[in-house]
């Protein structure tokens, strides 16, 4: 497997990817695939699309800076399955982040920079995603959006997201730290804390499974919409988790200091099943004193 610096990426890859005008191209590397290492602050000025297969590593924190007028990141190639690994990145100021394939992501950092993966293999360990909103109509998961995909993460924390529109005319937005739809999923020692939306505060979870061992999930909100109208609460369901046609397992997991209008710790649908294993610990999760 070839290896190259962040300088030779720029120069070759990214800069082909970009194209003249800002189109998003992809770059035919070996058919193997290649190790490009990103030495330091790489700051990245218009969409960008990986196209290949691919393992990217960071040296002497590495960072991809999406602040200057980015669109998204396109991980992988929507018509065919790639399979990529991320190692040792801080992801900052993508408005969007797309992975399609499979998946690696080894000490992975996402600063404002909301991840959606699907159709494929995710594995991620010792993971953050943070401070990312989804505040566009008809967008969920403000921290990470897994559709149609089968895998495990580990150690990864999932603080202060945000997928919440308040208008009338948008369902208000679900799963503020995670998304999981379609898909088959196992969190071992997962820390969801302090994000917000209007349905799942923390998670939400469609026709899906997925289990949970150990970890914390708190702190977390289902914040209704229209909140100042007393005729009209719309949403503010499953402050810690909102379950719909899904199998749901909690094993020796924290559960506090959510909230919500209904259903401050779990929602759940009359198609769904969640159980608890183990020492599951409930505590001081409450309803929201609307006025």
């Amino acid at each position: 497997m070839r290896m190259r610096k962040m300088a030779e990426l720029v120069l070759i890859s990214l800069m082909a990817m970009i194209g003249a005008h800002g189109q998003s191209i992809g770059v035919q590397l070996a058919s193997g695939g290649e190790t490009l290492i990103l030495d330091g602050h790489e700051a990245i000025n218009d969409d960008v699309s990986i196209a290949h297969n691919l393992t990217m590593s960071g040296i002497n924190n590495a960072t991809l800076d999406g602040s200057n007028r980015i669109y998204q990141l396109e991980i992988g190639d929507r018509s065919e399955h790639r399979q990529v690994t991320l190692r040792d990145i801080l992801f900052v100021d993508f408005p969007r982040i797309y992975s399609n394939g499979d998946l690696t992501l080894e000490r992975c950092h996402f600063i404002n920079s909301s991840f959606s993966a699907g159709n494929g293999i995710i594995v991620a360990k010792d993971c953050v995603f943070e401070q990312s909103k989804t505040n566009r109509c008809g967008r969920d998961g403000g921290g990470l959006t897994l559709y149609n995909i089968v895998g495990c993460m580990t150690n990864c924390s999932f603080l202060g997201n945000e997928a919440y529109q308040n208008t009338s005319s948008c369902n208000g937005g679900t799963g503020g730290g995670l998304v999981v739809s379609n898909s088959e999923i196992i969190l071992d020692d997962p820390v969801i804390e302090g994000n917000m939306a209007a349905w799942g505060g923390g998670i939400a979870v469609s026709n899906s499974t997925l289990r949970i061992n150990g970890g914390k999930i708190k702190n977390n909100l289902a914040n209704p919409i229209n909140y100042t109208d007393p005729v009209s609460y719309f949403g503010g369901v499953g402050g810690a988790i909102d379950v719909v046609n899904s199998k749901v397992t909690f094993s020796n997991t924290i559960i506090s200091g959510n909230r919500a209008r209904v259903a401050p710790i779990i929602n759940s649908t009359k198609d769904s099943e969640v159980k608890l294993v183990g020492d599951v610990v409930i505590s001081d999760n409450r309803e929201i004193r609307l006025p």
